[in-house]
């Protein structure tokens, strides 16, 4: 009678320490799984804004590239404001709260020609709610002053402003000339959304 008590004391014991150690582990590890799953897309986000200035500063010399939009959240191209916004909800961020942060070597709105990069990169990460995140990065392009004229790359499109949600979307990246207005020349980029 005490062996068949212990073995069933024995199988229970065992049964209730896995029981919490699942229930543990279910309880801590899935919320931090989910914020590493998230910090993984802000850095495969943050890749993707760089990898398309790439992409747009060299088709400003001429040419053509293209590039996949496969990221879960929005791809915002405003053609008033020249700017390109992806735009994530996420359960955490690695971004400080708040501002903008630059991304890039400066966030001044002008440089100098020969010095300064053409591109502004910026993230902004505000807090919605409890473990709720909007991540925004944000791509534009300022005017770089030389001697005699301002040189700035200009992204146009053909459609205006263009919203597209979720993966599976081509970029399609295509030099667009030149053109000057008094002192100010620019580099026309089109941006074409598929």
């Amino acid at each position: 009678m005490k062996k068949a008590q212990t073995e069933v004391l024995t199988t229970l014991l065992i049964f209730v320490v896995t029981l919490s150690v699942v229930t543990s582990v279910y309880f801590f590890g899935i919320p931090l799984i989910e914020k590493n799953k998230d910090i993984a897309t802000l850095e495969k986000s943050e890749d993707f804004i760089k990898n398309l200035n790439t992409k747009i500063k060299k088709v400003a010399n001429g040419g053509s590239d293209q590039i996949e939009f496969d990221l879960p959240g929005l791809f915002i191209f405003n053609q008033t404001d020249e700017t390109i916004e992806i735009v994530l909800k996420t359960t955490g961020t690695k971004y400080a709260e708040g501002g903008w942060i630059s991304l890039s070597r400066s966030n001044q709105t002008s440089g100098t020609w020969g010095i300064d990069e053409p591109e502004i990169i910026e993230v902004k990460s505000v807090k919605i709610s409890e473990k709720k995140y909007i991540t925004t990065f944000k791509l534009s392009y300022r005017e770089l002053k030389a001697e005699k004229n301002s040189y700035k790359i200009s992204l146009i499109s053909s459609s205006g402003t263009s919203i597209v949600s979720g993966g599976g979307h081509t970029i399609t990246i295509t030099y667009g000339g030149l053109s000057k207005s008094e002192d100010l020349i620019k580099t026309n980029v089109k941006i074409n959304i598929v």
